[in-house]
Protein backbone atom coordinates (compact mmCIF):
# COMPACT_ATOMS: atom_id res chain seq x y z
CA UNK A 1 0.00 0.00 0.00
CA UNK A 2 0.95 3.31 -0.95
CA UNK A 3 0.69 6.78 1.14
CA UNK A 4 -2.28 9.00 0.55
CA UNK A 5 -1.43 12.42 0.21
CA UNK A 6 -3.02 15.33 1.22
CA UNK A 7 -3.78 17.94 -1.87
CA UNK A 8 -4.71 21.47 -0.22
CA UNK A 9 -7.62 23.10 -1.84
CA UNK A 10 -7.19 27.30 -1.40
CA UNK A 11 -10.69 28.77 0.28
CA UNK A 12 -11.39 32.71 -0.73
CA UNK A 13 -12.07 34.23 3.03
CA UNK A 14 -12.41 31.01 4.82
CA UNK A 15 -12.98 32.81 8.19
CA UNK A 16 -15.53 35.22 6.86
CA UNK A 17 -12.88 37.94 7.90
CA UNK A 18 -12.97 39.96 4.63
CA UNK A 19 -15.91 39.76 2.18
CA UNK A 20 -17.69 42.41 1.03
CA UNK A 21 -19.44 43.22 4.75
CA UNK A 22 -15.48 44.23 5.06
CA UNK A 23 -13.99 44.31 9.13
CA UNK A 24 -16.88 45.12 11.06
CA UNK A 25 -17.40 46.30 14.78
CA UNK A 26 -18.50 44.71 17.49
CA UNK A 27 -22.40 43.40 17.41
CA UNK A 28 -22.16 44.35 13.33
CA UNK A 29 -23.90 42.07 11.18
CA UNK A 30 -25.12 41.66 7.44
CA UNK A 31 -26.50 39.28 5.72
CA UNK A 32 -24.18 39.55 2.29
CA UNK A 33 -21.45 36.71 2.32
CA UNK A 34 -20.83 37.16 -1.49
CA UNK A 35 -18.34 37.61 -3.08
CA UNK A 36 -16.52 34.31 -2.21
CA UNK A 37 -19.39 32.51 -0.81
CA UNK A 38 -22.85 31.46 -2.82
CA UNK A 39 -26.02 30.90 -0.48
CA UNK A 40 -29.20 28.97 -1.19
CA UNK A 41 -30.94 31.95 -2.16
CA UNK A 42 -27.98 34.67 -3.63
CA UNK A 43 -26.80 37.39 -2.34
CA UNK A 44 -28.41 39.17 0.85
CA UNK A 45 -31.02 36.65 1.03
CA UNK A 46 -31.50 36.89 4.50
CA UNK A 47 -31.12 33.23 6.04
CA UNK A 48 -27.85 33.67 6.41
CA UNK A 49 -25.76 36.57 8.13
CA UNK A 50 -22.21 37.10 9.35
CA UNK A 51 -21.68 38.86 12.56
CA UNK A 52 -19.08 40.29 14.32
CA UNK A 53 -19.12 38.33 18.02
CA UNK A 54 -16.71 39.16 20.06
CA UNK A 55 -15.03 36.34 22.71
CA UNK A 56 -16.80 33.82 20.17
CA UNK A 57 -13.67 33.56 18.23
CA UNK A 58 -12.66 30.22 16.12
CA UNK A 59 -10.08 31.87 13.68
CA UNK A 60 -11.03 35.91 13.32
CA UNK A 61 -13.97 37.43 15.00
CA UNK A 62 -16.70 37.49 12.34
CA UNK A 63 -18.96 34.25 12.28
CA UNK A 64 -21.73 32.84 9.84
CA UNK A 65 -24.81 31.69 10.95
CA UNK A 66 -27.58 30.33 8.86
CA UNK A 67 -31.53 29.72 8.90
CA UNK A 68 -32.68 25.96 9.46
CA UNK A 69 -32.56 24.17 5.97
CA UNK A 70 -30.09 26.90 4.28
CA UNK A 71 -26.65 26.24 3.24
CA UNK A 72 -23.73 28.22 1.61
CA UNK A 73 -21.05 27.17 -0.67
CA UNK A 74 -17.75 28.14 -2.06
CA UNK A 75 -16.97 26.68 -5.69
CA UNK A 76 -13.32 26.71 -5.92
CA UNK A 77 -12.78 25.64 -9.32
CA UNK A 78 -10.21 22.57 -8.89
CA UNK A 79 -11.47 19.15 -9.64
CA UNK A 80 -10.46 16.89 -7.05
CA UNK A 81 -7.09 14.21 -7.81
CA UNK A 82 -7.34 10.41 -7.33
CA UNK A 83 -5.73 8.99 -4.70
CA UNK A 84 -5.50 11.82 -2.38
CA UNK A 85 -6.62 12.59 1.10
CA UNK A 86 -8.48 16.06 1.35
CA UNK A 87 -9.68 17.59 4.67
CA UNK A 88 -12.06 19.96 5.75
CA UNK A 89 -11.65 21.55 9.26
CA UNK A 90 -14.10 23.61 10.71
CA UNK A 91 -14.47 25.89 13.90
CA UNK A 92 -18.50 25.29 15.33
CA UNK A 93 -20.22 26.56 18.19
CA UNK A 94 -23.49 26.92 19.56
CA UNK A 95 -24.52 30.67 20.00
CA UNK A 96 -27.10 30.45 22.77
CA UNK A 97 -30.67 28.69 22.89
CA UNK A 98 -32.32 31.48 20.72
CA UNK A 99 -30.10 31.06 17.97
CA UNK A 100 -28.93 27.30 18.52
CA UNK A 101 -31.81 25.66 19.96
CA UNK A 102 -31.57 21.66 21.09
CA UNK A 103 -31.96 19.61 18.11
CA UNK A 104 -29.67 21.83 16.05
CA UNK A 105 -28.02 19.69 13.65
CA UNK A 106 -25.36 21.60 11.26
CA UNK A 107 -23.36 19.15 8.24
CA UNK A 108 -20.09 20.16 6.98
CA UNK A 109 -18.99 18.71 3.24
CA UNK A 110 -16.38 18.67 0.57
CA UNK A 111 -18.26 17.84 -2.28
CA UNK A 112 -17.16 17.02 -5.96
CA UNK A 113 -21.11 18.37 -7.66
CA UNK A 114 -23.92 20.47 -6.67
CA UNK A 115 -25.56 17.56 -6.43
CA UNK A 116 -26.23 16.81 -3.06
CA UNK A 117 -26.37 19.94 -2.03
CA UNK A 118 -29.78 21.06 0.28
CA UNK A 119 -30.17 16.98 1.04
CA UNK A 120 -33.01 16.32 3.46
CA UNK A 121 -32.88 14.11 6.52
Amino acid sequence: MGTLLAAPIDLTDPSFESNSGGDMAAGGWNNDLFPDWEGLNGQNAGEAFEEFIAGFVSEGTDHVGMAAGYYIWQDTGVAFEPNKTYQLTVGIGNRDAGFSPAGNVSVYAILNSAENLGFKW
